[in-house]
């Protein structure tokens, strides 16, 4: 019997599948863009996927960037409480440290277990927690590494975006409305069909690095 598979591309929750009964198999597949490159692409990871697990009960196939936590299509795969949630490798799930932790921590709660495709660990115990930890800084470091390099290289291009001047003037007006970077860089990606990166928006608005007078929003 084929796999059932959900795909999330955005943040709706009117059109998201109900979850799943608790205790099943779930396969998570995420790029951050429509074009990743081809060892990360969704059709990588579902093939993996299928192969390590073929009995799976669905496979989640989400584009979004790793650094958001409210990802739809991961809070589906939790909320189904599966007994075994199966990645390719740990930056398809998060690169954010903390999100990591907490989707282990989770899992905890009704037992369930995370499954890494890329590296035989068992992260129930103390050593295979610190692995998972270890892993986990190093995407979250990666993620950083990106988002510096961009930054850089439109610095490198005279400050010429590839945004439209429509786009450029609403991040402008959701900073001045009191939206953080974060919510920024979520709220322009979902009106603009693709994942714009917070420092894309800090370039635009002329911080390439955080603001001291930045304050956290309720936004």
């Amino acid at each position: 019997m084929p796999i059932t598979k959900h795909y999330f591309t955005g943040d709706d929750p009117d059109t998201a599948p109900q979850p799943l009964a608790p205790g099943a198999t779930i396969g998570y597949a995420r790029v951050s863009t429509t074009d990743q490159a081809t060892a990360l692409s969704h059709e990588t990871q579902i093939l993996a996927i299928e192969l390590a697990y073929p009995n799976a009960a669905a496979i989640v196939i989400e584009t979004a960037s790793g650094a958001d936590p409210a990802r739809p299509g991961l809070r589906w795969a939790m909320a189904s409480r599966p007994a075994l949630l199966v990645v390719m490798r740990i930056d398809r799930l998060a690169r954010s440290t903390l999100t990591i932790l907490t989707i282990l921590d989770d899992l905890a709660t009704w037992r369930g277990v995370l499954r890494l495709l890329d590296i035989a660990i068992d992260p129930a115990t103390p050593q295979g927690r610190l692995v998972i930890t270890m892993l986990a800084a190093v995407a979250e470091f990666e993620r950083t590494l990106i988002a510096t390099r961009t930054s850089q290289g439109m610095m490198a291009r005279g400050g010429k975006s590839h945004l439209s001047p429509s786009t450029r003037a609403r991040i402008l007006q959701l900073r001045a409305y009191g939206h953080s970077w974060r919510t920024t860089a979520k709220l322009i990606s979902d009106e603009s069909h693709r994942h714009i990166a917070q420092s894309t928006c800090r370039f635009i608005c002329g911080q390439l690095s955080p603001c001291p007078i930045d304050k956290p929003s309720t936004h």
